[in-house]
């Protein structure tokens, strides 16, 4: 395909779509992404050995525009998450309650700091805040509030890196892929002394209890919920309670690290499978730590919480300033535990949580609402509701599941083409939407499961069907 018969940026610009643009931005962003889209078309051009046809000065000029107005599909944008999976690991953030949003919109709109101007703003109130609502919501005594999960795990080992030898079963050392560490690296790298004990698929009560007697009065055991992983099979791990009642016998500390669970219990949604601070809070623990997304619903941070005793040296350690959250995060963690402090159905105050509690009911007739649409378009031949289950937590055999409602959709299939190639260009092009939609592809069909959607993002869900032509102008 001759590379002279792309158009050229001063026919582009002259397009009526791009001058109404100009007369809102400058010209500086309208010319460099266009460039950057000519820059793609033509290498697109050079790797295509026969002659095919090139789109439109009107559909490159709307290409363009739809990137200015929506954002370069290769950034960080707003995703539509039909996975039926409330956490994948590949997103970077979940949806926050409205409270933390207007919240954090209210800090990043002025200037922010203290009433007093002669105050240096430190952080320190809304520690104070976030922890007493932590203390008013789980019983705990202390809470501190870090910038990740991985930075109390690191804080917490390093603290205790000089005095303690950590005992932990090698069930337990994972790797979190969204997180992008390992704990073993962690470990490493706060050179705290370690026992290991049992295998990946098995650990005994006895190992726990071998091993406090091979370190007696200096051990402290890591205990460590599985979050997107299982250990199904031949697999037996004792009870986190039989482990606080043998480690409080030996007067030795122990660290639960939760997760994906929350603060309240779920044993309702999930049974003994996600574990509640409260309850691990009043069964002994001596610390805690949660991530501040997941079920919690708020920021991504890290909390690491628990006994005075034990969270002061942590508080006090070289290394906690580098590791504390920024202004945003601790204001958005404190919107959050104030809905929880005020609301009494909690279930429906956050936005994961309402998705949990949605009827099948309410899940069918959106799903029969969105098919109806969706059949309409010339690119989709056909689309099928089923009932499934969803594995809420990843699609692991054994992890919680709850009851879902699906929309196979079918791809019409032009004579020449297959239904994988159909298929492909689908998911490609939805991907490229803002948002963007995430779907699972079972056996050619596409499949998006409602359980993760929320029901304001179903005219949304539809639109991206049906503004696949604009990411199809520079496929073709």
């Amino acid at each position: 395909m001759p590379l002279r018969n792309i158009p050229t940026l001063s026919e582009i610009l002259e397009n009526p779509t791009l001058k109404s643009l100009l007369t809102k931005l400058g010209r500086g962003e309208i010319v460099s992404t266009a460039l950057n889209v000519l820059d793609e078309l033509r290498n697109r051009a050079n790797i295509v050995v026969t002659e095919r046809t090139l789109p439109t000065v009107s559909e490159l000029a709307d290409v363009i525009a739809r990137r200015i107005t929506h954002g370069d599909p290769s950034q960080i944008g707003p995703v539509i998450n039909a996975t039926g999976e409330l956490f994948p690991e590949t997103l970077s953030s979940f949806p926050l309650v409205a409270e933390a949003q207007d919240a954090v919109n209210a800090l990043l709109a002025d200037y922010s700091g203290m009433g007093n101007p002669l105050s240096v703003w430190d952080g320190t109130r809304q520690e104070l805040a976030i922890e007493t609502y932590f203390q008013r919501l789980t019983g705990v005594e202390s809470a501190l509030i870090l910038n990740s999960p991985a930075s109390g795990l690191l804080l917490l080992f390093s603290t205790f890196a000089k005095e303690r030898t950590l005992i932990l079963s090698r069930g337990h050392l994972y790797e979190s892929r969204r997180r992008r560490y390992r704990l073993t690296d962690l470990l490493d790298s706060a050179s705290i002394p370690r026992v290991e004990i049992g295998t990946t698929n098995r650990t005994l009560i006895t190992d726990y209890q071998q091993a406090l007697e091979s370190c007696p009065g200096n051990a402290l055991i890591f205990y460590a919920y599985p979050g997107h992983y299982n250990v199904v099979g031949s697999a037996e791990m004792p009870p986190v309670e039989d482990i606080l009642k043998l480690a409080h016998a030996a007067k030795t500390p122990v660290v639960v690290e939760t997760g994906v669970g929350g603060i309240g219990d779920m044993d309702t949604l999930f049974g003994s499978h996600i574990p509640s601070a409260r309850k691990l809070i009043h069964a002994g623990a001596d610390m805690l730590l949660m991530t501040g997304d997941y079920l919690l619903n708020g920021p991504n941070c890290g909390i690491l919480m628990g006994k005075h005793d034990w969270i002061q040296p942590c508080r006090e350690h070289p290394f906690t300033p580098a590791l504390l959250p920024n202004p945003m995060v601790q204001t958005a963690l404190e919107a959050t535990l104030e809905k929880y402090a005020q609301s009494q159905s909690i279930e429906m105050a956050l936005p994961i949580l309402q998705l949990l509690q949605a009827s099948m009911e309410n899940l069918r007739y959106r799903a029969q609402r969105i098919a109806r649409r969706l059949e309409a378009l010339s690119s989709i031949e056909s689309v099928r509701i089923r009932t499934a289950e969803s594995f809420v937590f990843g699609g692991h055999p054994n992890t919680p599941q709850l009851e879902t409602v699906q929309l196979c959709v079918h791809p019409f299939v032009p004579e020449g083409s297959s239904v994988r190639a159909e298929l492909a260009k689908i998911t490609r092009r939805l991907t490229a939407n803002r948002p963007a939609v995430w779907g699972n592809v079972e056996s050619n069909t596409l499949v998006l499961d409602l359980r993760s959607v929320f029901s304001r993002q179903d005219s949304q869900l539809v639109e991206a069907f049906e503004n696949m032509r604009g990411v199809e102008v520079l496929e073709t």
